[in-house]
């Protein structure tokens, strides 16, 4: 079903395809504890059993249905105050590979839920985890992306898949392939260009400069999304107050 890509330059040129495992990023960092890794390596599974999200949360998937996949770079020149930068490229790359198979349903329907969840309206159609791991005097990232593609059921309300949006069956190997370009792209970006990620990521940001329900502990409120700080903390106008919020200290209401 899937094999090494052939378009892009280096992520996926080692693409390592299993039917079935418990997480592709466990799989990922322990082959990087083990230092038997390439750059760009792409771990793909038809079934991830004990799949992980952001927060701690369980990702399900049906098998078979859906992209579960890990991505596995050298991050060792990024200045550490660049880190959230990698997670803008991650979501904007996904973003731009999906967005031709939208072309005939409006403009830019796709959106980021920060910090870097990819939704269509209010329906969640995949999560991203990226983890980091020094292995010798080197940096990487594993970048975990589980999308809904082919899947029509869920047991959780605010799903969606690009069959239910667009009512088509589609490829998973050539989805995957078209996201390793992107992120080619959006790696470069952030390398030599970092400041132009930002614009990328605003472009899709939900809410962006919209007043938006948040919960924090017990406590609802509104607040003016202003932006995003250079540490990954979403910048609020709460009132006449600018605040900034961790992911684990704040949650969107979208319904």
């Amino acid at each position: 079903m899937f094999k090494n890509f052939d378009k892009p330059i280096f992520i996926g040129k080692n693409l390592i395809y299993l039917p079935a495992c418990q997480s592709t990023n466990d799989l990922a960092l322990e082959m990087l504890k083990n230092n038997d890794i390439k750059d760009g390596t792409v771990i793909v599974t038809s079934e991830q059993t004990n799949g992980r999200g952001q927060r701690g949360n369980k990702w399900f998937s049906a098998p078979g249905k859906n992209l579960t996949f890990s991505i596995l770079t050298n991050i060792g020149k990024l200045p550490v105050n660049h880190l959230f930068k990698l997670s803008m490229a991650v979501s904007t790359a996904i973003t731009d590979a999906l967005a031709e198979r939208f072309e005939n349903v409006n403009t830019n329907p796709l959106k980021i839920k920060w910090p870097n969840d990819i939704y269509y309206n209010k329906s969640k159609l995949g999560g991203i985890l990226i983890e980091t791991l020094n292995n010798e005097k080197e940096k990487w990232a594993v970048i975990g992306i589980g999308l809904n593609i082919n899947q029509e059921n869920f047991n959780y309300l605010n799903a969606t898949s690009l069959k239910l949006i667009l009512g088509n069956e589609f490829s998973l190997p050539a989805i995957c392939e078209d996201i390793c370009i992107a992120l080619e792209k959006k790696l470069a970006l952030i390398f030599y260009f970092p400041d132009e990620i930002d614009i990328y990521y605003y472009k899709r940001l939900l809410g962006y400069h919209e007043v938006m329900r948040f919960k924090t502990g017990e406590k609802l409120f509104d607040g003016l999304i202003k932006g995003v700080a250079a540490d990954g903390k979403l910048i609020l106008q709460v009132e006449k107050e600018i605040m900034y919020f961790d992911k684990k200290e704040i949650s969107f209401l979208l319904n």
